[in-house]
């Protein structure tokens, strides 16, 4: 139960909780150093290999675990490879690898990322940088291990390539030690080896083996490993390049007979695939091994004879191509004239290389204009205004700058008039689904162009399913509208020798004419919506609210946010105050659309919970609005100022979270509480000179989010302190405090 707050502002807390977050940030390392010469080295390993033979590593050779035939392809990106060492398990992120100790990784480099206890061995004498480049015969250990006199060190990060001792080499086989803390929860010891090819941060970088000492004693580079083998035959089917300076050649090697098995693999070109792939003509050799037993050998990629020329047309020119073997056919037909009138006719003349344009005029010419059917009749520019008689394009024009057009000697009859915007469709969301069902109710009826526009399936008739339509148009859960993209006024034109032809369009399911087809709805900008407290992510799926800034009666709803990476969103559904019979939303990558429709425009006040977004994934982040957040009222008109609130999702969260928002604000506010366990639960309000201006008993809440109300209404401008204080069944208290500023 709570207590008294004097009880608890005196009370002195006999548990401290420390909090440790762990980042997975994966920090540039240090440059790894070491100056022991090579003959150092070798004593090093004489000095090991003689442990072994007295046997002062006995046991620890007993106990040791060989993964013999690892062969695990490191990918060059940020990710890398998730190892955990004892059960053999890898995987893409430390997510999905369960207790897993090592991680390299990079794309421009080898950097180490290890988990907590984890580390890599550094060459004899280094104190600072990664993993070095171990001899054979190395000891790995803890305290009291030595080599050369050289405690052991352990670190992580990016690796050193180059000739010094200690350095990793390319085209080459690396060995490196490490520490790990295992299942048991006692530390072990181990040693790997790393093939590297021509780059160090190339895709062709595999750890081969990886042994470790399972008792938690010290264990030797090589220790563990199998010793006899059978060096396999080689035999190569090669495959010319097209041309010198091709790369489609490559060699189809075949081993057979090496043991032990799986064989790895080194070209020269620091490929480590069997065959020898995209490669351009020259002399490849290759060493095969299988344990520590090899083979080499080198092939030869010749160039293949070069095609014929093709035949080409008066305008074309064809060079040879010494990177695709194959003709370069370069050269386009000189453009057909543009500006020709119905009555001319272009033929190209393959002697001359030049179009003839021939043809008699006849009939006048017809003049107009292409507008948008809104308040300001905005232009439609470069739009193509075509004169059809049956499948017969007689006259075409495209509009200009003020949306007017000319078609020149058109003959007096009867034509089809196909009118195509230069502009995208936009406009549309959940206000103009409103509209839509107002004038399907009677209530506010639609005519003319915004009658046919309303219409967005075709079907003679304005109902329900168009008002769907529209929704699913905006979300982009539906692409297109079977009708197409835009409505005219005007799909016919008689010429008689004098008049003018002017059309109206509109968007499909721009019932409002919202859409400004000279640079409207452009989205400049992404606001964050994480001033509503924090909420913790937790395993599988899970609910966001999403918040009004202010009273608002909501009857279409348009939304798009942002969301953290690689969240997936599992569904959305609109807060009780709300009766949104079609919910539909559409998520492309980050970003999702979401609409639905409450006819009834239900209340809703400051701090009201307008829906609830149901999404699985562990990224913490913030959300994001964009300018496309429309909300409309019964009537089908757009309510001005509402701001939108999400709380910050965060995995690393305290026992008790609290926030209050709105801050700054005045009059009502809500608390946001996260709790990791249940707790009583007070709340108290201190002004500025620390009198007490508010009391509130919540009672025990139990783990999770929970929303109360602060009413500040009629307070006195200032700065104020909300105090929230818990107790556990256990005894134990916790305490939040949070500066609120009340405006005018």
């Amino acid at each position: 139960m709570v207590k008294k707050f004097n009880t608890l502002f005196s009370f002195v807390h006999s548990v401290v909780k420390s909090v440790h977050v762990v980042s997975e940030t994966k920090d540039a390392p240090q440059a790894q150093s070491g100056l022991h010469s090579r003959l150092s080295s070798q004593l090093k390993a004489c000095s090991a290999a003689a442990l072994l033979a007295v046997g002062g590593l006995a046991d620890a050779d007993a106990a040791v675990v060989h993964w013999q035939n690892a062969n695990l392809l490191i990918p060059n990106n940020i990710d890398g490879l998730y190892i955990n060492v004892e059960t053999q398990a890898t995987g893409s992120a430390g997510s999905v690898v369960a207790g897993w100790d090592i991680n390299p990784y990079s794309a421009t480099s080898l950097t180490w990322f290890n988990a907590t206890g984890t580390g890599m061995m550094r060459f004899p004498g280094a104190t600072t940088g990664s993993a070095g480049n171990l001899a054979q015969g190395t000891v790995i250990g803890g305290a009291g291990v030595t080599n050369n006199g050289f405690a052991t060190s352990f670190g992580s990060g990016a690796v050193t390539v180059g000739s010094a001792p200690g350095n990793w080499q390319l085209n080459s086989s690396n060995y490196f030690g490490f520490r790990f803390v295992g299942a048991d929860g006692g530390t072990k010891y181990g040693w790997g080896r790393f093939v590297i090819g021509a780059s160090i941060s190339g895709a062709d970088r595999m750890i081969a083996e990886i042994a470790y000492e399972s008792s938690g004693a010290s264990i030797v580079v090589g220790a563990g490993a199998v010793i006899s083998c059978t060096a396999p035959s080689l035999s190569g089917l090669v495959t010319d390049a097209g041309c010198s300076g091709a790369t489609n050649g490559g060699v189809d090697l075949t081993a057979t007979g090496g043991s032990p098995t799986p064989l790895s693999y080194l070209w020269s070109n620091g490929a480590i695939t069997e065959d020898l792939l995209n490669v351009g003509p020259g002399t490849y050799s290759v060493t095969v091994t299988a344990g520590t037993c090899s083979t080499s050998a080198s092939y030869t990629v010749g160039t293949a004879a070069q095609a014929p020329q093709p035949t080409i047309a008066c305008y074309q020119t064809a060079t040879y191509n010494n990177t695709t073997c194959q003709w370069d056919v370069t050269g386009t037909q000189p453009a057909q004239p543009t500006g020709l009138a119905s009555w001319q006719t272009a033929t190209f003349n393959t002697t001359t290389c030049q179009w003839d344009v021939s043809g008699t005029p006849p009939g006048a010419p017809v003049g107009g204009t292409v507008v948008y059917d809104n308040s300001a009749s905005s232009p439609m520019r470069n739009a193509v205004v075509v004169l059809k008689q049956g499948n017969t394009e007689v006259v075409r024009d495209t509009t200009d700058a003020t949306g007017a057009f000319l078609l020149p000697l058109v003959a007096a009859g009867n034509y089809d008039v196909v009118v195509t915007p230069n502009t995208p469709w936009g406009g549309v969301n959940a206000t103009d689904a409103v509209l839509i069902l107002r004038s399907f109710s009677g209530s506010a009826p639609l005519n003319g162009i915004r009658l046919t526009a309303a219409d967005v399936n075709g079907s003679a008739s304005v109902n329900s399913t168009d008002a769907l339509n529209a929704l699913n148009r905006f979300t982009g859960a539906l692409q297109t509208f079977s009708v197409g993209n835009y409505a005219a006024s005007t799909s016919s034109y008689t010429a008689t020798g004098t008049g003018s032809l002017n059309v109206s369009m509109l968007c499909y399911g721009d019932v409002n004419a919202s859409y400004q087809p000279n640079g409207g709805f452009v989205r400049t900008s992404w606001k964050d919506l994480s001033t509503q407290g924090v909420a913790r992510i937790t395993s599988g799926s899970y609910e966001v609210p999403l918040f009004v800034s202010r009273g608002v009666q909501p009857a279409g709803v348009s939304l798009e946010l942002q969301l953290p990476e690689g969240l997936r969103v599992l569904g959305v559904r609109a807060s009780e105050g709300l009766r949104a019979n079609q919910v539909v939303y559409h998520q492309e990558g980050n970003r999702v659309r979401m609409a639905w429709l409450d006819e009834s425009g239900a209340e809703l006040k400051a701090g009201d919970v307008l829906c609830y977004v149901q999404v699985e994934g562990s990224t913490e982040g913030v959300w994001r609005s964009s300018t496309e957040v429309e909300l409309a009222n019964v009537l089908g008109e757009v309510q001005p100022g509402v701001e939108l609130r999400m709380p910050k999702l965060s995995s690393s969260l305290g026992v008790m979270e609290a926030s209050v928002y709105p801050n700054p604000g005045r009059g009502l506010r809500t608390l946001s509480l996260e709790l990791s366990e249940g707790m009583g639960v007070a709340v108290r309000v201190t002004d500025a000179l620390g009198r007490t201006v508010y009391t509130h008993t919540a009672g025990t809440l139990a783990s999770g989010t929970h929303f109360l109300e602060l009413n500040m209404e009629g307070w006195p401008v200032g700065s104020y302190q909300v105090q929230v204080l818990g107790a556990t069944a256990g005894g134990k208290t916790h305490q939040r405090s949070i500066t609120v500023l009340q405006t005018r």
